[in-house]
């Protein structure tokens, strides 16, 4: 999944990760939540995207290996 160019996304704020592995789900799961420090976003909310991230990469993985 991408962003259109013109979506207005600076690079330093833009990521992206294709998991091949758990422990990337998981390593890519804490580069969202120290992001989400450093932006000062809520530490609840910052837990609950930390969480959708580790689903959401874990759902994709399952579902690829089956």
């Amino acid at each position: 999944m991408g962003l259109r160019k013109d979506f207005g996304v600076s690079k330093e704020n833009y990521t992206t990760c294709v998991p091949h592995s758990i422990n990337e789900v998981v390593d890519f799961s804490e580069q969202v939540f120290r992001f989400c420090e450093k932006h000062r976003i809520s530490s609840k909310k910052t837990m609950a995207i930390s969480l959708c991230v580790e689903e959401m990469g874990t759902n994709a993985l399952t579902l690829r290996t089956r």
